[in-house]
């Protein structure tokens, strides 16, 4: 399911509890807000990107659980602090380009099939992803805020069955 253009908001879609599949909100410049979606608990995967007056995840409060997020490249939000509910991501998470400072909304992940954090500079720890144990994947850190040392520390706790591309 996805949202693109003129949409900022879904109030059709405010008894839906469950998305099995993707929820994409892309190419959206004056979407400033996600609301129509506080009954949502489970998503696939959220996709945004190309958001750039998008200022809070509110309307995603209520998400619990997703196999999926990724914050990409144009979007206006700068913490994650409407996710607070959620208590399970299994699949991807990835951060491109974004003004994000903190990774705390991720804090009770504990396996991920893949670990993206591209060109974020304001995100200067992952102290946040204190559970995560293992990543059946690749990993990818660069350019980022985070101090080298940080990264080393966080390398050597979590096992990385991909490939790992780190760099400060």
């Amino acid at each position: 399911m996805g949202f693109q253009g003129e949409i900022v908001s879904a109030p059709n879609l405010a008894t839906i509890k469950v998305i099995d599949e993707a929820l994409l909100f892309e190419r959206m410049p004056n979407a400033i807000e996600l609301a129509g979606f506080g009954t949502l608990e489970e998503v696939g995967e959220i996709y945004i990107t190309r958001a750039p007056q998008l200022q809070s995840l509110a309307g995603l409060q209520g998400v619990s659980r997703i196999r999926g997020f990724i914050l990409g490249s144009g979007v206006g939000v700068s913490t994650l602090d409407e996710l607070k509910a959620l208590s399970k991501l299994t699949g991807r998470l990835g951060l491109n380009s974004t003004s994000v400072s903190s990774l705390t909304a991720f804090s009770q992940t504990e396996e991920l099939e893949q670990f993206t954090l591209v060109n974020n500079r304001s995100l200067t720890s992952l102290a946040g992803l204190s559970a995560l144990r293992l990543v059946t994947g690749d990993v990818q850190i660069r350019d980022n805020a985070i101090p080298k040392e940080e990264i080393d520390a966080f390398l050597s706790r979590v096992e990385v069955r991909g490939r790992v591309s780190r760099a400060p």
